[in-house]
């Protein structure tokens, strides 16, 4: 399983820089591999902080270092670092169609969860992105699956996870070997909430794809396809009627086969799948239009939507002929494009955080402190191995008033881990109605 693991984190990496070679993703392409195993070793043996002590001593001008620092940061929920580290390496964000600014003014703006269970409801495939850096997508891809449960779907596809789910499925919950995105507390509460409301899992990355010296065209290619192939032997040669929804990142959701200046095809897997299967899948971004380090930062449309109090929850936004608006290099290939409003700092933490089911905010007990260096608090369902995803974690600074911890009903066990990787338990809570 370890093998696999690692071999998954080398697939994402390379796919990564695949992908932005050809001006697909947010950052400009990156000729120097750095090295990092010594992070990722860290995140195979659950020490978060000291996974990203070791990225902040490496070169911050490598984009792809900034891209692991991103993501590493918002596995121990330092989301508007995981921004900012994003931001700083990107090409920028591009300058609206003006049709769209005025497309957008005339549209109205129905709740996005409500827009797309409604698209959804007679069609077999939901496919929705993500940024890997933005455990927010992850709280939305949350309350999306228990929507769509409730419309019939039975199968859950998701990228990160390791191909055979049968341990997965028999826990009940996400280890840290279970994916590599999944190790982020809100991801793996997205699989344990999913497994909860009886969704089948579903892990079908490629496993072997061409080297970081392949053409990138190839390396895309090349897994998109293993991709469709997997699903397909995992999922639709066994029930042509299923229902699925599935889970990817950036490009993965778009439609399109793109002909190259050299006269090769480019497609995605939301392509090659509906080719394969003769079926439209819905298609839905969600990275586009999402909130930056800073406003200047964000898309235009983004902008207008937010300056504007359009905002107000998740939002689609539907023309007069009922189709979405959809903004960015995105446009014309996805059916769909959420707005996400700004976030919100309450007691420390993202308020969207307080969308997933059951959460609330909980003190953390004034006996943990950072008092010389950060310290790292996680939370674990006390019913769950110490290989298991946090259900939270959030890091402490000395001399800064400590944030919550936002959590539902339960037991848990608190660990405090330093920057060496050093950790403990302090102590165990009871999080209930009436301790709140």
């Amino acid at each position: 399983m370890r093998a696999i693991f690692t071999r998954l984190i080398v697939v994402l990496l390379l796919s990564f820089i695949a992908m932005t070679a050809q001006g697909q993703g947010a950052f400009p392409a990156q000729t120097e591999m750095p090295d990092l195993s010594q992070a990722h070793q860290c995140l195979q043996q659950g020490k978060y902080l000291q996974a990203l002590v070791k990225l902040e001593k490496l070169d911050a001008t490598n984009s792809i270092v900034r891209q692991e620092l991103a993501t590493t940061r918002s596995f121990v929920g330092d989301t508007a670092g995981a921004q900012a580290a994003m931001d700083l390496a990107e090409t920028g964000t591009g300058v609206a169609d003006p049709e769209a600014l005025v497309q957008i003014e005339k549209a109205t703006r129905p709740d996005a969860l409500d827009a797309i269970v409604a698209e959804a409801k007679d069609r077999q495939i939901v496919i929705l992105n993500e940024a890997h850096h933005v455990p927010e997508h992850r709280a939305f891809a949350l309350r999306l699956a228990v929507r769509l449960r409730e419309l019939g779907f039975e199968y859950l596809a998701v990228e990160t996870l390791s191909p055979s789910t049968k341990k997965l499925v028999e826990r009940g919950f996400p280890i840290r070997w279970s994916g590599y995105y999944s190790q982020e507390p809100v991801f793996g509460d997205f699989v344990r909430q999913s497994l909860r409301l009886g969704y089948k899992p579903v892990g079908y990355e490629a496993i072997a794809i061409p080297g970081v010296e392949a053409d990138p065209t190839d390396q895309i290619n090349q897994r998109e396809s293993a991709q469709c192939q997997n699903l397909m032997r995992q999922i639709f040669s066994k029930n042509p009627q299923a229902r699925v929804f599935i889970y990817v990142g950036y490009s993965h959701a778009t439609e399109d086969t793109q002909t190259l200046p050299d006269g090769r095809e480019e497609a995605w897997l939301a392509a090659r799948l509906k080719e394969a299967t003769g079926l439209d899948p819905l298609t839905i971004d969600q990275t586009i239009q999402t909130e930056r380090s800073t406003i200047e930062n964000s898309t235009e449309l983004w902008r207008l939507a937010q300056t504007n109090g359009l905002l107000a929850q998740p939002t689609v936004f539907q023309n007069e002929d009922q189709s979405f608006l959809v903004g960015g290099h995105y446009a014309g290939k996805v059916d769909m494009q959420v707005f996400h409003p700004a976030t919100k700092l309450v007691r420390g933490r993202p308020d969207w955080l307080k969308s997933l089911p059951g959460r609330n905010a909980v003190e953390i007990p004034s006996e943990i402190a950072a008092m010389k260096t950060r310290v790292l608090v996680q939370a674990y369902l006390a019913i769950e191995t110490e290989d298991a995803v946090p259900v939270d974690q959030v890091i402490l600074h000395p001399d800064s008033p400590a944030p919550v911890l936002i959590l539902p009903d339960g037991e848990f066990r608190l660990v405090v881990q330093d920057e060496s990787g050093n950790s403990k338990t302090e102590r165990s809570i009871t999080v209930a109605a009436a301790t709140k």
